[in-house]
Protein backbone atom coordinates (compact mmCIF):
# COMPACT_ATOMS: atom_id res chain seq x y z
CA UNK A 1 0.00 0.00 0.00
CA UNK A 2 1.37 3.70 -1.03
CA UNK A 3 1.91 7.03 1.05
CA UNK A 4 -0.93 8.25 -0.14
CA UNK A 5 -3.29 5.62 0.38
CA UNK A 6 -1.90 5.14 3.97
CA UNK A 7 -2.58 8.86 4.39
CA UNK A 8 -6.23 8.73 3.08
CA UNK A 9 -6.89 6.01 5.73
CA UNK A 10 -5.76 7.73 8.36
CA UNK A 11 -8.10 10.76 7.23
CA UNK A 12 -11.02 8.83 7.17
CA UNK A 13 -10.23 6.63 10.56
CA UNK A 14 -9.96 10.05 12.66
CA UNK A 15 -12.41 11.95 11.03
CA UNK A 16 -13.63 14.80 13.25
CA UNK A 17 -17.63 14.78 14.38
CA UNK A 18 -18.41 17.25 11.82
CA UNK A 19 -16.86 15.47 9.34
CA UNK A 20 -19.02 12.22 10.29
CA UNK A 21 -22.06 14.01 10.53
CA UNK A 22 -22.16 16.03 7.33
CA UNK A 23 -20.75 13.03 5.02
CA UNK A 24 -24.34 11.18 6.76
CA UNK A 25 -25.90 13.97 4.50
CA UNK A 26 -23.69 13.94 1.33
CA UNK A 27 -24.41 9.95 1.17
CA UNK A 28 -27.53 10.88 0.57
CA UNK A 29 -27.14 13.31 -2.08
CA UNK A 30 -25.95 9.93 -4.35
CA UNK A 31 -30.04 9.24 -4.24
CA UNK A 32 -29.87 12.89 -7.17
CA UNK A 33 -27.03 11.70 -8.87
CA UNK A 34 -24.37 13.29 -6.98
CA UNK A 35 -21.75 11.01 -5.76
CA UNK A 36 -19.31 12.50 -2.88
CA UNK A 37 -15.52 10.81 -1.94
CA UNK A 38 -14.69 11.52 1.62
CA UNK A 39 -10.89 12.42 1.85
CA UNK A 40 -10.05 11.66 -1.51
CA UNK A 41 -6.79 13.15 -3.38
CA UNK A 42 -7.87 16.12 -5.63
CA UNK A 43 -4.49 17.49 -6.94
CA UNK A 44 -0.95 16.99 -8.07
CA UNK A 45 1.67 19.37 -7.70
CA UNK A 46 5.48 18.99 -8.26
CA UNK A 47 7.18 20.81 -5.27
CA UNK A 48 11.57 20.89 -5.27
CA UNK A 49 11.58 17.47 -7.95
CA UNK A 50 8.97 15.82 -5.59
CA UNK A 51 4.93 15.04 -5.90
CA UNK A 52 2.44 15.90 -3.40
CA UNK A 53 -1.45 16.05 -3.53
CA UNK A 54 -3.96 18.05 -1.77
CA UNK A 55 -6.26 15.71 -0.20
CA UNK A 56 -10.70 17.23 -0.09
CA UNK A 57 -12.63 16.95 2.60
CA UNK A 58 -15.57 16.15 0.58
CA UNK A 59 -15.39 16.37 -3.58
CA UNK A 60 -18.49 15.38 -5.86
CA UNK A 61 -16.01 14.70 -9.22
CA UNK A 62 -19.00 15.37 -11.39
CA UNK A 63 -19.35 18.46 -10.59
CA UNK A 64 -15.92 19.54 -9.38
CA UNK A 65 -16.59 20.53 -6.35
CA UNK A 66 -15.10 20.59 -3.68
CA UNK A 67 -16.25 20.53 0.38
CA UNK A 68 -13.73 22.27 3.00
CA UNK A 69 -14.38 21.96 7.08
CA UNK A 70 -12.54 24.35 8.79
CA UNK A 71 -12.04 23.66 12.62
CA UNK A 72 -10.76 25.97 15.03
CA UNK A 73 -6.59 25.15 13.00
CA UNK A 74 -7.47 26.92 10.44
CA UNK A 75 -8.02 30.32 12.02
CA UNK A 76 -3.77 30.07 12.10
CA UNK A 77 -3.32 28.77 8.73
CA UNK A 78 -5.53 30.54 6.46
CA UNK A 79 -2.77 31.99 3.89
CA UNK A 80 -2.26 27.91 3.49
CA UNK A 81 -5.81 27.43 3.11
CA UNK A 82 -6.10 30.35 0.39
CA UNK A 83 -2.61 29.25 -1.51
CA UNK A 84 -4.67 25.30 -1.70
CA UNK A 85 -7.44 26.93 -2.69
CA UNK A 86 -6.19 28.72 -5.72
CA UNK A 87 -4.22 25.67 -6.41
CA UNK A 88 -7.58 23.61 -6.65
CA UNK A 89 -9.68 26.15 -8.89
CA UNK A 90 -6.58 26.30 -11.25
CA UNK A 91 -7.68 22.52 -11.53
CA UNK A 92 -10.65 23.80 -12.14
CA UNK A 93 -12.83 22.92 -8.90
CA UNK A 94 -14.74 25.31 -6.92
CA UNK A 95 -14.25 25.16 -3.49
CA UNK A 96 -16.62 25.83 -0.08
CA UNK A 97 -15.69 25.78 2.81
CA UNK A 98 -17.81 25.74 5.97
CA UNK A 99 -17.01 26.43 10.03
CA UNK A 100 -17.58 23.13 12.02
CA UNK A 101 -19.84 24.99 13.84
CA UNK A 102 -21.91 25.56 10.77
CA UNK A 103 -22.49 21.74 9.86
CA UNK A 104 -23.58 21.88 13.95
CA UNK A 105 -25.71 24.74 13.96
CA UNK A 106 -26.79 25.47 10.33
CA UNK A 107 -26.77 22.13 8.71
CA UNK A 108 -29.90 22.77 6.25
CA UNK A 109 -28.74 25.83 4.81
CA UNK A 110 -25.29 24.30 4.03
CA UNK A 111 -26.57 21.31 2.91
CA UNK A 112 -28.98 23.69 0.41
CA UNK A 113 -25.66 25.89 -0.49
CA UNK A 114 -23.38 22.10 -1.39
CA UNK A 115 -26.66 21.12 -3.57
CA UNK A 116 -27.29 24.32 -5.44
CA UNK A 117 -23.73 24.92 -6.00
CA UNK A 118 -23.31 20.88 -7.34
CA UNK A 119 -26.63 21.84 -9.70
CA UNK A 120 -25.48 25.42 -11.23
CA UNK A 121 -22.11 23.50 -11.97
CA UNK A 122 -23.41 21.06 -14.20
CA UNK A 123 -25.83 23.13 -16.11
Amino acid sequence: MGKLQNTVRKLRKNATPAEIRLWEELRKFRIDGFAFRRQHPVARIQYNNAFYYYIADFVCLKAKLIIELDGSIHLDQTEDDDARQTVLENHGYIVLRFSNEEIWHCLPAVLSKIESTARQRLK
